[in-house]
């Protein structure tokens, strides 16, 4: 797979201070912030699929959707099942969404020189990514991260300053970030998400271009609390909230309201406070 290349073009140079802040916001380093504060797979098929296709997946469509898959070591034996699990389920009904698929990310393993298998459209595309991966190394969660939501920002920035000065642009399709893990990451992605939070709060870009959804594979209570910080405590340093984490349940296939809640919560406000229940029923109302 050839990894997909994010666009940069040269913005204009602002000839207004506000455009110069902006500049100078989106110019910042997340180091800065230191200074401020496997089973056979099966296509998904459960009870409720009549409800999702009236409504609630639809919103997906408006999203690339990009997988960061924990394959360090500590995610060796079920739980790595387990995550692979997790990841065909999800990763079927992001791309039956997803105009040109879904990008998988690696915390460690790469697949033809880069950490990234990029446009995978069909389970079968998951499957032969993975045959080739196995757990190894640390959780560079932060790194990963950084590298994502850089390369997307970079994108952004042009265009929202082409927008300012009300010439033709268009910001890039929105961006929906699924990462599946198992606990504490070895560096902190905290920090970069904040980084990245401020970048887009700066560009003044809509609240809902970019989120991150975390998934917990196993149950450890360490890991649990940080991810539940993650998602909670962010609003304390006064930048958007993009973040949402969700326990992996064992079928998610079996339940339309956690798989709704895992692929819409970081992007949708409402599904991240109240779960994925209020577009289920939403659809089960649309419907009757």
């Amino acid at each position: 797979m050839i990894a997909r290349q994010f666009s940069r073009r040269s913005a204009s140079k602002s000839s207004t201070t506000k455009d110069d802040d902006m500049r100078k916001d989106a110019l910042q380093e997340p180091s800065e912030l230191a200074q401020d504060a496997p089973p056979a797979y099966a296509a998904p098929s459960f009870s409720a699929t009549h409800q999702l296709s009236e409504d609630p997946l639809h919103l997906l469509a408006r999203y690339n959707t990009v997988v960061v898959l924990d394959d360090s070591y500590s995610m060796n034996g079920a739980r790595w099942d387990e995550a692979k699990r997790a990841l065909r389920s999800l990763g079927d009904w992001a791309a039956r969404y997803d105009d040109d698929g879904i990008d998988l990310w690696f915390l460690n393993n790469r697949i033809g020189g880069s950490h990234a298998a990029c446009n995978l459209r069909t389970p079968a595309d998951i499957s032969s990514v993975l045959d080739g991966v196995s757990p190894m190394g640390g959780t560079p969660l932060g790194e990963r991260l950084q590298e994502i939501l850089r390369a997307y920002i970079d994108e952004c920035t042009p265009k929202r300053f082409l927008m300012v000065k009300r010439r033709a642009a268009a910001l890039p399709k929105p961006m929906n970030v699924l990462v599946i893990t198992d606990g504490v990451p070895s560096d902190d992605p905290k920090e970069v998400i904040i980084w990245a939070a401020r970048k887009l709060d700066a560009l003044d870009v809509p609240k809902d271009q970019v989120g991150i959804s975390f998934v917990q594979i196993g149950d450890e209570p360490s890991a649990a609390e940080y991810l539940r910080e993650l998602d909670d405590d962010l609003p304390e340093h006064k930048i958007r909230d993009m973040v949402d984490t969700t326990p992996y349940a064992v079928s998610l296939d079996a339940d339309p309201e956690a798989l709704v809640k895992i692929l819409l919560g970081g992007v949708h406000r409402r599904i991240d406070t109240k779960g994925g229940r209020v577009m289920v029923q939403h659809a089960a109302s649309s419907k009757a």
